[in-house]
C-alpha cells in the first residue's frame, strides 16, 4: 500500500497552525482573570485597616466585575490587561458615616473628586459595626486603599483643631 509524498506546502502549512494554535493557547493561559484578581485584591486589602483618631475603616471584601464584550476580549488578548469595576464591603468599627451623608453636597463631592468613579451603594447602620458597600470603577488595589485613605486624610483636615 502506498501512500505517495505528502506535499512540502501541507507539511509547512500544517505546522503553521499548529505552531499558532499553541501560540494562542499560551497566551490564553497568561491572562489574568477576574477571579484571580478578586483573589489578589482580597489577599493584599482584606482586613486592612485605615486608621484616624477618629475613624477606623476596615475592608471585608472585594468582589471583581470583569467588562464584557468582543472588544474588550480583543484589547485584553492584545494588552493582557484586566479592566471593569469592583465592589468593595467595609467595615466602620468606631464612628459610623451615616449613608444619608453620601447623598449630601459634601459627600458627592468626595466621591465626585476622586480620580476614579466612586459610588456608594448602601450603609447597613443597623448592623454593629455598621457596614457600607462602594463600586468603584477600577481593579487597581492603589485606586481601592487610595480612595479610604483621601477619606481618612479628609477626616482630618475637617476637624476642629483644640
Amino acid at each position: 500500500m502506498d501512500l505517495g509524498a505528502i506535499p512540502t506546502e501541507y507539511v509547512v502549512l500544517v505546522s503553521a497552525v499548529l505552531t499558532g494554535f499553541i501560540a494562542y493557547q499560551s497566551r490564553l493561559n497568561g491572562l489574568e482573570s477576574s477571579r484571580e484578581r478578586e483573589q489578589y485584591l482580597n489577599s493584599r486589602l482584606q482586613e486592612s485597616m485605615i486608621l484616624s483618631d477618629m475613624w477606623a475603616i476596615t475592608i471585608d471584601n472585594i468582589l471583581v466585575h470583569e467588562k464584557a464584550g468582543f472588544l474588550y476580549r480583543v484589547k485584553k488578548f492584545i494588552t493582557g490587561s484586566l479592566s471593569g469595576e469592583c465592589t468593595v464591603v467595609v467595615r466602620y468599627n468606631n464612628v459610623t458615616i451615616p449613608s444619608n451623608f453620601w447623598e449630601t453636597k459634601g459627600g458627592k463631592a468626595v466621591t465626585e473628586s476622586y480620580h476614579i468613579e466612586v459610588e456608594h451603594l448602601n450603609t447597613r447602620e443597623d448592623t454593629d459595626p455598621t457596614i457600607a458597600r462602594f463600586r468603584f470603577q477600577s481593579v487597581d488595589d492603589g485606586d481601592l486603599s487610595g480612595f479610604f485613605n483621601a477619606l481618612i486624610d479628609l477626616e482630618e483636615e475637617m476637624r476642629p483643631s483644640t
